[in-house]
């Protein structure tokens, strides 16, 4: 239950908005979306989601978005792809960092509690079993706490990770089509 609450507490840290998706008209959504991902996941927070950096700047994270194809500006969206690139590696080497940093932390308060349990056992002349002292080191409301933003965290990370090899894909891809896109050009050129 207490983790729950945990749970609760540190997604509405996170500054919230809908999915700025209408779902009574999923045609705003791309074309493979309406194809393969049921309505209900689509406009869920599966696909969108913010995340804060270490320095306390929110981004916003947009799947759907971002790893759209559209044939009519192919060779534009082609042109944006390493700036994406770019951008989104970033994002993924500050959650790697940050998602270290905190387990850093939660390893160091894990030490400090055991020790600080230890003490306080040793005073009272009882020792404690193993299980016993990880079940109290393990209730402890402040790690409690920070191993649920650390799964938050890791969770984000992989699917900012995704999203980055989306987007290597999603670049091979429309370079593929830009040729075939060329192709049909100069077809369509030779036949007038």
């Amino acid at each position: 239950m207490y983790l729950k609450q945990v749970m609760d507490e540190l997604e509405q840290e996170l500054p919230t908005e809908d999915s700025g998706i209408d779902e009574s008209r999923p045609d705003e959504l791309p074309k493979w979306f309406r194809e393969h991902i049921p309505l209900d996941l689509a406009t869920s927070n599966l696909f969108k989601f913010k995340i804060r950096l270490q320095n306390g700047t929110v981004c916003e994270v947009n799947l759907a978005q971002d790893i759209d194809i559209d044939f009519e500006i192919l060779e534009e969206q082609h042109e944006r792809i390493p700036a994406q690139y770019i951008y989104w590696a970033a994002i993924y080497s500050e959650l790697r960092s940050a998602v270290a940093v905190l387990e850093l932390k939660i390893k160091s308060r894990r030490h400090a509690l055991v020790r600080r349990i230890l003490e306080e056992y040793k005073i009272k002349g009882t020792k404690l079993t193993d299980k016993q002292l990880n079940a109290l080191v393990d209730g402890e409301p402040g790690l409690v706490k920070n191993e649920a933003e650390l799964t938050i965290m890791q969770k984000n990370c992989g699917k900012v990770y995704h999203m980055v090899e989306a987007i290597r894909l999603r670049s091979e891809h429309s370079r593929s089509l830009a040729g075939f896109k060329r192709q049909e050009r100069e077809q369509s050129g030779r036949q007038t």
